[in-house]
């Protein structure tokens, strides 16, 4: 998984006046977090008088700006009052923001006058903190799929070919949140090209698509949360309900109406759609790429993940779903079994059976025999051998359909313990009868703290990151996709002579420090943890050797 996309996707600074559970704003005091809340709850009497206390101190300085410190108002993620505005669907809040709107005079309240003075002299206000660096309030108001007030800034100069951090544009910031209508305005109103929508990491839409949040992948069925029948779906509300399904619109809107939408494209980290939507969890839309595009689940990532390996480190039900489908449905081993008996990847038993009789009446040894010729003569042993050969492999195909479901075996071999173990210490001959005995003897001792078994976990997660090194920050939650079990606390270390708690770098150098490497990034300060010899070709290498 490209973890560096993960966290720009996963990154929610801004949530809907809609939303049942409203996350609080955190900001810097009590004042800026009061009047973030007011523009995304609507209040608009706060502003108005915060902005007036402002004119009354600043009434004696000439030419002063009296909302500046209206326009520096930012939460801790860097949105202003026009982000929360826009994310919240306040367009009486954006009105006043612009000075395009009227407000109540102070002597009656049912007069109005226009707004000459303006908070922000433009629409288009993008964010200077780092982690959303580049967004504008269009973006949040795509994301949380407000047309009118996309609408309503678009009309006063919003640009919505914008690129911010990692050239995130709103439409798919769209895209991701599932909002189809929102799409579809940006796209015929307004010239957005779906085909060109690629962001740095080279995800294009269908990427964006797969990793929608599962509220918004099912927002139909009636048990969600958040139903609210946006594409005019009927929601059973039943227990069988496809995750993901809801995404179906959107996707069947890009692959069939948007010209030269690329839908198997893979992006930089190797992913496909089908990684992406594994990853989600959404079902239905790896059944839509499978059986509409022929996408199979037969290459891995560049960390060595199939699709089935990204919904196996998910560790949710939903997932588990998704991870059974594709190894049964999508691996190379159904193709090949479904080749061999001459029917199509999605053939029922009965027409699997039928094909496998039909080839076994023309290849059973048998049969080769009762047409020997009666004149003694016999046929070359090689082409005997070749024919038995042939049967075999019908045999094996036929029960590998049937009893075995088609089942595959894609896994990504780095996240095999024995083999992980036996590259941890290639120079150790002590482990190897325990590599002999197997996983299931290896994961009964798992809670053994040993060097050996925790270097090998550690280069397994390291080698989801490649060469680019993995941010000692993310090694904890990575560990416990990979591995389904909690990092490893240190215990206590009564003889360590410095009392001070030691930090995770230093204890990982202290367990691992003969395969792994430390380095920090002279400008950014992030602490970055290598392996030294261990890489994805080595372990490729050792998984083919068997």
């Amino acid at each position: 998984m490209d973890n560096a996309v993960e966290d720009i996707l996963t990154t929610t600074t801004v949530e809907t006046s809609t939303t049942k559970s409203v996350q609080p704003i955190r900001a810097k005091d009590e004042t800026t977090q009061r009047l973030l809340e007011a523009a995304r709850d609507g209040r608009l009497e706060v502003l108005q008088q915060q902005q007036q206390q402002q004119q009354q101190h600043y009434q004696s300085t000439k030419g002063q700006n009296n909302n500046k410190l209206l326009r520096e108002v930012t939460c801790t993620s860097g949105c202003t009052l026009l982000h929360w505005a826009a994310g919240a669907n306040q367009i009486r809040i954006l009105e006043y923001l612009t000075g395009t709107g009227t407000v109540k005079t102070q002597h009656d309240n049912e007069e109005t006058k226009p707004i000459t003075d303006p908070i922000f002299d433009s629409v288009d206000c993008p964010i200077q903190h780092r982690k959303a660096q580049g967004r504008t309030p269009l973006h949040y108001s795509c994301r949380n799929g407000h047309l009118e007030t996309t609408r309503w800034l678009i009309q006063r100069g919003a640009n919505p070919h914008h690129k911010a951090k990692h050239g995130v544009t709103p439409f798919q910031l769209a895209v991701w949140q599932n909002h189809l209508a929102v799409c579809r305005y940006l796209v015929q109103e307004c010239h957005v090209i779906p085909a060109h929508e690629i962001n740095d990491f080279d995800c294009g839409p269908f990427h964006w698509l797969g990793i929608a949040p599962v509220e918004r992948a099912n927002f139909n069925n009636s048990n969600s949360e958040n139903n609210n029948s946006e594409n005019n779906n009927c929601g059973t509300g039943d227990s069988s309900y496809e995750d993901g399904r809801d995404l179906l619109p959107l996707a069947e809107w890009l692959a069939k109406q948007q010209p030269n939408v690329d839908v198997t494209k893979k992006q930089r980290q190797g992913h496909s759609a089908l990684h992406k939507a594994s990853w989600g969890g959404h079902l239905a839309l790896v059944q839509y790429l499978h059986i509409h595009f022929d996408m199979m689940d037969d290459t891995p990532d560049h960390a060595g993940n199939y699709a089935a390996s990204l919904a196996d480190m998910a560790q949710t039900a939903r997932h588990d779903t998704v991870a059974r489908y594709l190894r049964t449905e999508c691996s190379v081993e159904r193709r090949h079994s479904c080749a061999l008996l001459g029917v199509p990847l999605e053939a029922t038993d009965v027409e699997i059976r039928r094909a496998y009789l039909q080839k076994a009446r023309e290849l059973h040894p048998d049969k080769q025999q009762q047409q020997q010729p009666r004149d003694g003569t016999t046929t070359p042993t090689t082409e005997n051998h070749n024919d038995d050969e042939t049967f075999h492999q019908i045999q094996r195909a036929y029960k590998h359909l049937m009893e075995e479901q088609g089942r595959g075996t894609q896994r990504n071999p780095a996240h095999s313990l024995p083999l992980m173990l036996q590259l941890a210490n290639n120079n150790n001959n002590n482990n190897y009868n325990v590599i002999a005995a197997g996983e299931d003897t290896i994961n009964d001792q798992i809670s053994d703290d040993g060097s050996s078994f925790f270097k090998a976990k550690l280069l397994a997660v390291l080698l989801e990151y490649g060469d680019k090194g993995m941010d000692v920050s993310n090694i904890k939650k990575k560990w416990n996709q990979v591995w389904g079990v909690p990092f490893p606390e240190p215990k206590p270390n009564q003889n360590r002579k410095n009392k001070k708690k030691s930090s995770l770098s230093d204890l990982l150098l202290e367990r691992a420090g003969d395969v792994i490497r430390v380095d920090r990034d002279r400008v950014t300060g992030t602490i970055k943890v290598f392996c030294k010899q261990c890489s994805r070709e080595t372990v490729v290498q050792a998984s083919a050797r068997g």
